[in-house]
């Protein structure tokens, strides 16, 4: 199989001296269209009642050229390059409609509906073939009908080290959700008060078979209690075709997934204005959840002790299991404005919010409605295995009155941490804030805003091994299933806690500016060590946590033509008149990583393994760039026990960034009603390019016996960009012509 695979591996084109990486260089074709279709229609059907609608349509389509050709394709493990090797199209779509009724001078009424939907369907290169099983020849692959089955199977080589083949498999996700609300506001002396209803309903429906998928991790070419995995080792077991886990999926429910939600929410709060400096908004909101359902049946609920799902709504069980939701939920807030001066204003607030995430969430791909198939080695050193022999037949769910028996390797376990009582989480949100308006149109603000959450839904791995147990230590190895088996628990909480000021100047002569600044630090309870007796690890700065956040935007109006300082008149105030400017500056220091390592030694599945600190101190020695370290990489070593190694999670931080855009533009007059407006936008005008954090596997280097690296093999090397949300990262430019009347 192997050798029908590596013809298809690109050739390096680059080099790098000392550096084993890198060696590969692709200028990758982006395609992106979008188009936007954007109607509203008003109405005044009376003096009291008016009346508007709007429809919003933006199709697009989207296609990122694979970095390793239209067979192995994929992202080669560079998340910042997009999904690649795939086709991808779709529409947005917004409806809506609002009624507004002037009941009486002190009262008026109004409703709202409406409509959003998303439809997408993503298609991996070769979709239209069975690639794996009728070209490559591997066994069990490519099972069902295309194009949801097609494509090229993924093969992941040292942790994705190396990622070939699809990136992502074929899908289709159709999302309505419709919304109704209804207020109304009473202005009684100094009171305004406000109060509604507010009904919402999501109907999700998905097709997704996820792709077929072998890891090759490096151990069946590592020697247990001998030298530490290396990403060459797993490219070892690729060439051996023999992977240490592999994974296969099918839909059983056809031809759509399904999950249905509502949420019913009612509220009254008032606004009083207590006197001319004082000024309170004081509310409570109620909210309920009702439990999910699916097409035909409720949620799932998974039985640990008898290796069982029940389907809610099946057999004599309840739609909603039994499961009992809260009528209790209240939402107060409250916020004080005090204005001791006619230049400056207090402000204060707090609230206490639920955490609106859905019951059903994770359950969409659940087992029965998917069968997923996980297949993992009985050591860190033994195959799952072999391509030549391929993955096993995906079994059958056989289910009696609505329970359906577990299969062995069943991985795509989803559930509820309990049939009886549903726990929701909250969110406790504070600040104070003080702002001050200053001279020449300066406003200044500064302030503290600090949220706390309580009881978050976390998707927890209930069959997780304990240290140097290997998979006999699992809780599901009874049933011969030591994939991973996810139950919501209300588990998680966090603390963000943040200095955030403001300088804005109000427009004048031509010109604004707003300025922001964001001092903060988020730390939340994760789910990286999951053995309750280690449970301290994960208690770390979040992946999002940016110490400090600087954003500027201005706008300008240059000063030439009619009514301004130069070019009054003539030539000059034809061509140079009318000009504006527009920019955006942002600053933002590095994201927090951790220095990982091979978990071999540890064999405890289902945990995260950090890597030794060995240094007291851990610097940085350079850029990280051509083939050079970021940090110190002598300061960590593998761990070769089983335990976990002495460096925290998240302890260092990679390089920050710095992103500026910009746009001019011009209006023209071409009647009193009508003008015309060309501009032209500049992305990244500076074309900086924005750096990821380091490789951060000690296990990918290689150390000389005095300790000194070898070779890094990519840690402590930067190696990708981390793009801001953008179809691409580089500078680019875009014209525009726009007609207003």
């Amino acid at each position: 199989m192997v050798k029908k695979i590596i013809p298809n591996v690109p050739a390096t084109n680059s080099f790098t001296v000392g550096s084993a990486i890198n060696n590969y260089f692709v200028n990758r074709g982006v395609l992106y269209n979008l188009h936007k279709i954007d109607t509203k229609v008003d109405y005044n059907a009376t003096s009291k009642l008016r009346l508007s609608g709007r429809y919003g349509y933006q199709p697009y389509y989207n296609t990122f050229a694979p970095i390793y050709g239209e067979v192995l394709g994929s992202n080669g493990g560079f998340t910042a390059s997009g999904a690649g090797n795939y086709l991808q199209h779709g529409a947005g779509l917004a409806i809506s409609g609002v009624a507004t009724y002037v009941a009486s001078p002190s009262l008026v009424i109004d409703a709202t509906w409406g409509k959003t939907s998303s439809h997408q369907i993503l298609l991996p290169n070769k979709y239209q073939e069975r690639y794996g099983k009728d070209v490559l020849g591997i066994p069990g692959t490519n099972v069902g009908e295309l194009p949801w089955a097609g494509g090229v199977p993924n093969f992941e080589i040292a942790g994705g080290f190396v990622t070939m083949g699809m990136s992502y498999p074929a899908l289709e996700y159709i999302q309505p959700q419709y919304e109704f609300t209804a207020n109304a506001s009473k202005i009684k002396k100094t009171h305004t008060i406000r109060f509604g209803i507010d009904l919402s309903r999501t109907l999700p429906k998905h097709i997704e078979v996820r792709e077929n998928r072998f890891k090759f991790t490096g151990g069946l070419t590592t020697l247990s209690g001998g030298p530490g995995i290396t990403p060459f080792n797993g490219i070892g077991d690729f060439l051996l075709g023999l992977p240490q886990e592999m994974f296969n999926w099918s839909q059983v429910i056809q031809p759509y997934l399904t999950t249905k939600t509502w949420q019913y929410a009612a509220y009254v709060r008032d606004q009083w204005q207590v006197s001319r400096k004082l000024t309170l908004n004081y509310g409570v909101r109620w909210e309920k959840y009702p439990v999910p359902t699916r097409e035909g049946s409720g949620i799932y609920l998974y039985n640990v002790n008898a290796n069982t799902v029940q389907v809610c709504g099946q057999g004599g069980v309840p739609t909603d299991c039994g499961i009992k939701v809260s009528n209790k939920i209240f939402s107060p807030s409250i916020g004080i404005a005090y204005r001791p001066s006619t230049t400056m204003v207090v402000r204060a607030g707090y609230s206490l919010s639920p955490d609106p995430v859905n019951m059903a969430r994770g359950q969409m791909q659940a087992f029965p409605g998917e069968v997923q198939l996980d297949i993992i080695g009985a050591t860190p050193f033994t195959a799952s295995g072999a391509l030549s022999t391929g993955i096993p037949v995906i079994p059958n769910p056989v289910g009696t009155n609505g329970s359906f028996f577990i299969p062995p390797a069943t991985g795509n376990l989803s559930s509820l941490n309990s049939n009886t009582k549903y726990v929701r989480g909250y969110f406790q949100s504070y600040n104070f804030t003080i702002q001050k308006e200053l001279k020449g149109g300066l406003v200044a603000q500064a302030g503290y805003v600090g949220t706390h959450s309580v009881h978050l839904q976390t998707s927890f791995n209930i069959n997780y091994g304990q240290l140097g147990g290997g998979s006999a230590s699992q809780p599901l190895a009874k049933f011969s299933n030591f994939a991973a088996a996810s139950v919501l628990i209300p588990y998680g909480t966090g603390v963000y806690n943040s200095l955030q000021a403001t300088l804005n100047k109000r427009y004048a002569s031509g010109l604004s500016f707003q300025t922001a600044y964001t001092y903060s630090k988020d730390i939340s309870l994760t789910t990286s060590v999951l053995i309750p007796e280690y449970r301290s690890l994960d208690r770390y700065q979040t992946n999002a946590d940016r110490t400090h956040h600087i954003i500027i935007t201005s706008s300008y109006e240059l000063p030439f033509g009619k009514g301004k300082k130069f070019a009054q008149q003539g030539v000059g105030a034809h061509v140079l008149g009318g000009w504006s400017m527009n920019g955006i500056w942002n600053h933002w220091s590095g994201a927090p990583y951790s220095i990982t390592a091979s978990s071999s030694s540890c064999n405890c599945p289902g945990s995260s393994q950090n890597a030794d600190l060995v240094k007291s101190q851990v610097v940085q020695v350079g850029t990280g760039l051509d083939g050079k370290g970021y940090f110190d990489p002598t300061a960590y070593k593998p761990v070769t026990g089983a335990r976990f190694g002495t460096s925290g999670f998240n302890q260092l931080r990679g390089p920050g960034s710095n992103n500026m855009d910009m746009n001019i533009f011009r209006s023209f007059a071409i009647t009193e009603k009508f003008k015309f407006q060309i501009r032209a936008e500049a992305l990244n005008l500076t074309n900086t390019p924005h750096f990821a954090n380091p490789g951060n596997n000690v296990s990918n280097a290689t150390f000389n016996p005095d300790g000194s690296v070898k070779t890094l093999g990519g840690f402590s090397e930067i190696t990708n960009v981390a793009p801001l949300g953008r179809v691409i990262d580089q500078r680019y430019f875009r014209f525009g012509l726009r007609l207003t009347y």
